[in-house]
């Protein structure tokens, strides 16, 4: 499924496309304390909840629940809580730890950039796949054929401005093609402020998978793409579905 997009694409164009994960709203002690929070979900050993039931008394198990991702209700519990902890009481032992289960938001991009017939100098792109947090397996990983999922076609963000303390998104036509590079040999840190990240907190981007694809029928309700990554093989049927 995909919201109406203003892809110009047509049948038999062809180009490059990549996937990446995006890590949002992490704090410095997270940025330094894990490297990827965007691929396999998080299950702690029993070591490492004794080590969180030395920081404060709280409910830990129920993050080893594999269904943890879909109770809403106990992870926004687990967000205040730990928000509410002096973290500059901890020693790094209880950091590294916590740093796995502070609640941060993921969801994975896709970014298509036209080569043939004409080289555009820009990609086009949307949110493919959204784990949501890092107590859930990123979806390409368990992607299963003729599954359906929602996907939202969107003009890439060329800057941000700063207005009043807060950002400024600006829309603009063209997604810039640094982005198609980011996060490919190793994760790309977005410092609080700047692209990726929000005024407070940081952000993280991870190249997962990247490749050829090309354009089969073109119409305005239905896109069809052939890919040829390593996760995302074949062909996929993009059907515009009002949410």
């Amino acid at each position: 499924m995909a919201r109406e997009g203003n892809l110009d694409y047509a049948f038999g164009d062809s180009g490059r496309f990549v996937v990446q994960t995006h890590e949002r709203f992490l704090l410095e002690y997270q940025i330094k304390y894990t490297h990827d929070l965007g691929w396999k979900r998080v299950f702690l050993s029993p070591s490492q909840l004794n080590i969180l039931r030395t920081i404060a008394d709280f409910n830990w198990d129920k993050i080893n629940d594999p269904k943890i991702h879909e109770d809403k209700l106990f992870i926004q519990r687990l967000n205040k809580f730990v928000e509410g902890l002096d973290i500059e009481d901890l020693n790094v032992q209880q950091l590294k730890v916590l740093a796995l289960v502070n609640p941060v938001s993921i969801h994975t991009d896709i970014r298509f950039h036209r080569l043939r017939p004409k080289r555009d100098d820009y990609f086009e792109g949307g949110e493919i796949f959204k784990p949501g947090n890092q107590f859930h397996d990123n979806p390409l990983l368990v992607f299963e054929e003729e599954q359906p999922f929602l996907f939202d076609f969107k003009k890439g963000r060329e800057k941000e401005l700063e207005a009043e303390g807060s950002k400024e998104l600006v829309e603009v036509v063209k997604g810039p093609l640094d982005w198609m590079k980011i996060g490919k040999d190793k994760p790309y840190i977005a410092r609080p402020g700047t692209p990726g990240a929000d005024e407070k907190h940081w952000g993280r981007l991870t190249m997962r998978d990247e490749g050829r694809w090309w354009a089969g029928t073109q119409d305005r309700h239905h896109k069809e793409f052939w890919l040829e990554g390593k996760w995302l093989k074949g062909c996929y049927q993009f059907n515009y579905v009002p949410t």
